[in-house]
């Protein structure tokens, strides 16, 4: 079974931070289970508001590299073909906007390197349309 987590850019230090996503009606936070150092064995919840624009799926696969890849995250084929991924009726897919194609992203990731996302490289996004 896949786990299911979240990314997310924390609004106070432009950061990714990565764990379990808690939605209010106004506001994203991004929860991370963190170890405290001492010898207690008392770990503590740390509370990330993140921009809620940002916040990206984990998709249970991972690149040629080996790094995990996020919903809108963008992947470099190896004909240096640029795919996005996006979730379309619950999967994910990868869209290349040079080829007119969608595929399943378990297919493209096993021949591509995740190059960041769309809010790390938006001018990517713009030079394949």
């Amino acid at each position: 079974m896949r786990e299911v987590k979240f990314r997310g850019l924390d609004l106070m230090t432009g950061e990714w931070v990565y764990g379990k996503l808690l939605n209010s009606n106004f506001s994203s936070f991004i929860v991370m289970m963190v170890n405290t150092i001492g010898g207690d064995g008392i770990s503590s919840l740390v509370y990330h508001q993140v921009d809620q624009e940002s916040i990206g799926q984990y998709t249970g696969l991972i690149d040629i590299k080996g790094n995990q890849i996020y919903n809108a995250d963008l992947i470099k084929d190896d004909e240096n073909f640029l795919w996005e991924v996006i979730n379309k009726q619950g999967a994910f897919y990868a869209k290349c906007d040079d080829l007119l194609a969608e595929q399943l992203l378990s297919s493209v990731n096993l021949f591509g390197t995740d190059i960041g996302n769309v809010y790390e490289h938006p001018e990517l996004i713009e030079e394949s349309l």
